[in-house]
């Protein structure tokens, strides 16, 4: 029977092994080894846990040192022979990380702790150790420092400026880029307040900004600012600020600022070629109309336009070539602003047109003084590149008045009272009147209502029939012009081509329509084929026959329509031919040339000499409709429309009778001989759209149903 002493030394061993079963079981379940080297014997006892940390299986590493050993890193076995022998001599615990080569090759890291047993002497006779795997702390130290390392070098390396500052502003940090765009050498502006570096005018909206950032952690505020060069000059630095003071890595606000002062630099330039004549460096036309508007919206100040025109600047600038006639002006425009006031804006208003706002005395006294002080400094002779030039100027004038309260009436008045004074005599003013310059003031009008109608696409098209009278086959049609007008309706040519010539917008509407007809004739061409195809008239104004480049844009316009040139006839007058015939000879030929058919319109009401007529290069004579009118009941017009037919049938041209519009006329005019038709008794002109429709109906003949067809 069992002792109560030997009861009580087995149940002290039981609790011993349970304490020592539960630290096991911790140090496993911690992913830890421990072994136990009795020096002595040289035996090394190992928990299970060890093979797995060397990626052996269980038992792999039973036996003697060498075992363990021989697993080490070559590169790390000195480290542990050292580590081991000096713990043997000083009796000192120690911890050590090396690297383990496992089957597969791959290397992982332990940490390794041990401490020794020492007998009644001091001499160790056993060590103590404990073993984990570090290998992933390992490698995530290695990222991290990888990570810090590269992201050091883009801060020190980055042409963009990095700044931490600390909540009161002070610079904390700068990176190394702030020494290249600002010229302060690396550690010179930390500890101090970059405020005090800043602009004058730009201090108060970056305070704003940084005050902004401050009340919003983690937001990206930008904004943009001219900070002090290290050599005293302003740069413009643009800039994004994050408040990261809550971010213990960071701790503080954080400024990326890039150097935008080229850029900066261009912006200016181009807004001050937006507003300022580019020759003579004066405000441009969208400036003054800009300061004339602000001027005006002042009920209590009076405002002046004086318009400048330079007379006889063609004239020099045609003799003596435009470079002169470019420094003629640009030393014109440099004596204005000499003869006003310090408030008065002198502007260049395109070409030899120079425009003043007077600033503080816009009554019309004030504007007479200004324009004799003009007349004056202008008098004296310019002398360009050893050319001596005298020019004068003419001068309207229009003051603000009832009437005359927006920027486009006062500007259109002084510009009427301009050609007034052009008109009375060459170097002298003119004041706007009403009663004297209302029919011009009209006159402009229209013409700005017929440009915007341009603009607009207030223009149409409308096509009349051209028929063979012979065989009642439909030949060609003739392209008509129209204004559909937003409040007068639809208005026919009379009603606006004569300002349109007066004014010059004849040009631009006459290419519209020839590029609208050739692209509309030729979509009809192709979807209605015919033989011979349909062929286009088209009416050419004087002002177009005197245009040098109406050969190459009519070229332009039927390569871009695909119309063929021998589908197309341009009509012209008597008069417009005769007006500059050597001028229409040219450029008819040229017509000619490419393949274009040339008629005479409204022959008959002008005054060309049968020797003139033989000369040009035509291919037809179109009867005016006056004639038409008469046939069958008037001798003299049967007469007329005779003579035209048989001087065309003698030059060997073709002949056409405008205005037919009754069947009686068809028989005469078939009984004269004459080839072609045109006029109400066939078809009225129509929109292109019934017109479609009036093709496809017709087929190649018309039947008007009447029993003289």
């Amino acid at each position: 029977m069992a002792s109560v002493g030997d009861t009580e030394h087995r149940l002290a061993e039981a609790v011993l092994w349970e304490r020592g079963a539960r630290l096991q079981l911790a140090l496993d379940v911690a992913g830890m080894a421990t072994w136990d080297w009795d020096l002595a014997t040289g035996q090394i006892v190992r928990s299970d846990r060890m093979a797995a940390l060397y990626g052996l299986t269980e038992g792999a590493l039973e036996g003697i040192f060498g075992a363990h050993f021989d697993r080490i890193h070559p590169e790390d076995r000195a480290l542990i022979e050292r580590m081991d022998r000096r713990h043997l001599e000083e009796g000192a615990p120690y911890e050590v990380e090396y690297r383990v080569i496992w089957p597969d090759g791959s290397v992982h890291w332990l940490r390794e702790r041990a401490d020794s047993l020492r007998d009644d002497h001091g001499q160790p006779v056993r060590l103590l150790g404990v073993t984990m795997d570090v290998t992933a702390s390992k490698e995530a130290e290695a990222a991290l420092r990888q990570s810090q390392s590269r992201f050091r070098s883009l801060v020190e390396n980055a042409r963009d400026i990095i700044t931490i500052l600390g909540d009161d502003g002070t610079i904390l940090y700068e990176s190394p880029a702030t020494e290249r765009v600002l010229g302060y050498a690396p550690g010179e502006l930390i500890g101090t307040n970059p405020f005090t570096l800043i602009h004058p005018d730009d201090v108060v909206a970056t305070l704003e900004r940084f005050t902004e950032a401050m009340a919003q952690p983690g937001a990206n505020i930008p904004g943009e600012f001219r900070f002090r060069h290290k050599d005293g000059s302003w740069r413009w630095l643009e800039t994004i600020g994050t408040n990261l003071l809550d971010d213990p890595a960071v701790g503080g606000m954080v400024v990326n600022s890039r150097d935008v002062t080229d850029r900066k630099a261009f912006e200016a330039r181009l807004t001050h070629l937006a507003f300022h004549d580019a020759l003579t460096g004066l405000p441009n036309r969208v400036q003054f109309e800009e300061h004339l508007a602000s001027a005006l919206a002042n009920p209590q100040r009076q405002v002046a336009v004086v318009f400048i025109d330079l007379d006889g600047f063609k004239a020099i600038n045609d003799s003596l070539g435009h470079a002169i006639g470019d420094q003629l002006l640009g030393a014109a425009a440099a004596r204005l602003p000499a003869a006003v006031r310090t408030d008065d804006i002198v502007a260049r208003f395109g070409g030899d047109e120079f425009s003043v706002l007077l600033g503080s005395d816009g009554g019309v006294a004030g504007a007479t003084r200004a324009a004799r002080s003009f007349l004056a400094t202008l008098e004296s002779p310019f002398v360009i590149q050893g050319h001596e030039a005298v020019i004068r100027a003419s001068i309207g004038i229009a003051s603000s008045a009832p009437g005359l309260d927006t920027p486009s009436d006062l500007l259109r008045a002084a510009d009427v009272a301009l050609y007034r004074a052009k008109a009375v005599t060459k170097g002298s003013f003119a004041v706007f009147d009403p009663e004297l310059d209302e029919p011009a003031l009209g006159r402009m009008a229209r013409e700005l209502e017929l440009r915007r109608a341009l603009e607009r696409g207030e223009l149409r098209l409308a096509y009349q029939p051209i028929v063979d009278l012979p065989t009642r086959a439909m030949l060609g049609v003739e392209a008509l012009v129209r204004w559909q007008h937003p409040t007068r309706g639809l208005l026919i040519p009379a009603d606006f081509v004569p300002i349109a010539e007066e004014t010059g917008l004849i040009v631009p509407i006459g290419r519209w329509v020839l590029g609208e007809a050739c692209r509309q004739v030729r979509a009809w061409q192709r979807r209605t084929p015919r033989e011979p195809p349909l062929r286009l008239y088209a009416n050419l104004s004087g002002r177009e026959l005197q245009q040098s480049r109406l050969s190459t844009d009519l070229a332009g316009i039927l390569k871009r329509t695909g119309l063929d040139p021998h589908c197309l006839t341009l009509e012209i007058t008597e008069s417009a031919a005769i007006a500059d015939a050597e001028g229409a000879m040219a450029i008819l030929n040229g017509l000619k040339r490419r393949g274009v058919r040339v008629a005479i319109d409204d022959f008959g009401t002008g005054y060309a000499a049968l020797s003139s007529l033989k000369r040009f290069p035509i291919d037809e004579l179109k009867i005016d409709a006056s004639f038409v009118t008469g046939l069958a009941t008037s001798q003299t017009d049967t007469a007329i429309v005779r003579a035209v037919v048989g001087v065309a049938k003698a030059l060997g041209l073709g002949v056409t009778a405008e205005g037919v519009e009754t069947a009686e006329q068809v028989a005469a005019l078939r009984e004269l001989g004459c080839d072609q038709g045109q006029g109400h008794f066939f078809a009225q002109p129509l929109p292109p759209e019934e017109f479609a429709a009036f093709l496809s109906q017709s087929g190649n003949g018309l039947e008007p149903g009447d029993a003289a067809w």
